[in-house]
């Protein structure tokens, strides 16, 4: 029969398990999040269908998250999306990107991976090398949790900043498309009054065209 400090010693193991791996979880869903609200190509109808229908589920593991972030979100100089293509309906486009120097790029990419390949070690091989049958194997196995812990809050809170910084580059997006909607349909506006007083000008101008008379020969 095992005594209560070494169990106690074990449940503190499998806390530290639980609480990194919903570490993990989160950095993911964050890196979801980015992905899935930082890029927009679309038309009005697609808004009114996104908006029925809700965002569909993002199935990309931890590992396919990281060079679309890079690539796409990490390089200010990078080509706004292409356009939908040209059709009858109202078509909006955005990209929020994040600014990096090279070297600050080349650094979160480095941390991100390193963390991908922590994730899949802690997943797919934690429980092999887990030592839980004396005290001094929870404990060892306690502090290396702890370890691999302090590896992950960096990475989570660098990923958080971007999420928050996204969220408010949002609302600012939401605010000037509003204004810019409102603006055109006041052009619009104008415009029908423009063409409806040119129209009534034109038809004052123009004189009607004589109906054509029939001469009877006598």
């Amino acid at each position: 029969m095992e005594s209560d400090e070494r169990s106690k010693a074990k449940d503190e193991v499998y806390r530290r398990i639980g609480r990194n791996m919903l570490l993990f979880q989160r950095v993911e869903q964050m890196l979801k999040a980015l992905l899935n609200n930082a890029q927009f190509v679309g038309t009005v109808s697609d808004i009114k269908q996104l908006k029925e229908s809700g965002p569909k589920p993002d199935r990309r593991m931890l590992g396919e998250l990281i060079r679309p972030l890079v690539e796409n979100h990490l390089t200010p100089l990078d080509l706004p999306p292409p356009p939908p293509a040209v059709g009858r309906e109202i078509s909006f486009s955005f990209k929020i990107t994040f600014e990096h120097s090279p070297e600050e790029r080349h650094d979160f990419q480095t941390q991100l991976e390193a963390l991908v390949a922590e994730r899949n070690e802690f997943v797919h091989h934690l429980l092999p090398k887990l030592q839980l049958s004396s005290i001094e194997g929870c404990q060892r196995a306690s502090a290396g949790l702890e370890e691999q812990r302090a590896r992950i809050l960096p990475v989570r809170d660098r990923v958080r900043d971007l999420l928050g910084r996204l969220i408010e580059s949002r609302k600012v997006l939401k605010e000037n498309t509003v204004t810019i909607v409102e603006e055109l349909g006041r052009q619009f506006e104008v415009q029908r009054a423009a063409e409806a007083v040119l129209q009534n000008q034109m038809t004052t101008a123009v004189p009607p065209v004589p109906a054509s008379r029939t001469i009877e020969k006598k």
